[in-house]
Formats: C-alpha cells, sequence, structure tokens
C-alpha cells in the first residue's frame, strides 16, 4: 500500500514522502496512529501544499537570519562591572547580560544563542558568538569596563 507520510519517523519516512508499506504496517500502525495516510490523490496535492509552504517559510525564516547576522557581525557592545584591584569581576558577565544590551540596540536573540567561549570574569575585549537559525553565526566583541 502507498502512504504518504504526515509525520517524521527515523529512518523510514519524512513528512510528504511517499512510500510504499505492507498493507498491515500501514492499515494497523501508521494510518491509526495519524503518522501516514493513504496516498490518494487529495491527499498527495494537500501534502504538496503544504511542504510549498513550508519552504516558503523556510526562505523567509533564512532570509531573516541572514539580515540578523548581517547587522549582529563586528557589532561592540560595552557592559560595566564591578571589579577588585587585579581586574577581576567579583561576577561573571552572564549571556542574558548580553541579550539585555543587544535588546538596547533593537536586535532580539535569546540567551541560548550565546556561544560564550569561556566565561567572561576579566576587563577588557572579549569575543563572543552568536549562533542563528540555519547555521549562521556572527561574532561580536564585549567591551568590559569597570
Amino acid at each position: 500500500m502507498k502512504v504518504i507520510f504526515i509525520k517524521k519517523i527515523k529512518k523510514i519516512g519524512e513528512i510528504g514522502d511517499i512510500k510504499e508499506v505492507s498493507d498491515g504496517y500501514a492499515i494497523n500502525f501508521l494510518i491509526p496512529q495519524k503518522i501516514a495516510e493513504p496516498a490518494s490523490v487529495k491527499n498527495v496535492n494537500k501534502f504538496r501544499n503544504i511542504k510549498q509552504q513550508d519552504n516558503k517559510q523556510a526562505n523567509k525564516a533564512l532570509v531573516l537570519a541572514q539580515k540578523k547576522a548581517k547587522q549582529l557581525q563586528g557589532l561592540v557592545i560595552k557592559i560595566i562591572g564591578k571589579c577588585n584591584d587585579d581586574g577581576k569581576l567579583y561576577s561573571s558577565i552572564s549571556a542574558d547580560m548580553i541579550v539585555d544590551k543587544l535588546k538596547d540596540r533593537g536586535i532580539n536573540i535569546e540567551s541560548s544563542q550565546i556561544n560564550l567561549l569561556k566565561p567572561i570574569k576579566d576587563l577588557g575585549k572579549h569575543s563572543v558568538f552568536i549562533v542563528l537559525s540555519h547555521g549562521l553565526e556572527s561574532e561580536i566583541t564585549v567591551i568590559v569596563n569597570e
């Protein structure tokens, strides 16, 4: 029986894939679990349209991510921290602090997107990488002053 997958199953099929499976597997498992539907012309056209819409949305998301990456690349932000006489901060600079400074500039990102190579515990310049969707990455500079 030919079925079209409406959910992804590891090593078997992606959403929208049309596969030939045994009748028992389709009737007793895939269809009742709402993982697949029979590959009728109506269902194939429905999922073809859904896939096209998903591709359009993915392209829009890619364009937005590229725009944000370009906006972030080479950006310098300054953060003030309290430190001891040796220049060591009493508390390290967190990803949330960086997110707040970026929000002040109108750039919205999640703290989980910030990749600190090592904790920022000193005064001075520090490179911080921001990982965006679609595998895009931007490097910003964080300057910590007293």
